[in-house]
């Protein structure tokens, strides 16, 4: 149901109920971390950005 005024809130009920007994809880890890050493392709140099993308289609099977 939507609200009749966008300012007041309405509760929805939920679509799936959790169950976190079928589920298996993993140990913390640092997975944020990895996240920086992303290369950043905005910031990358022209030529280094088309040898990835050709790397990228030799991989996909594409002849370059």
């Amino acid at each position: 149901m939507v609200s009749q005024h966008p300012h007041d809130l309405e509760p929805v009920p939920p679509v799936v109920e959790f169950d976190s007994s079928r589920f298996k809880i993993a140990a913390d890890m640092p997975v944020v971390g990895t996240l920086d050493s992303r290369l950043d392709l905005l910031q990358m140099d022209p030529f280094a950005f088309e040898h990835l993308v050709r790397e990228l289609f030799t991989a996909m099977g594409y002849e370059t």
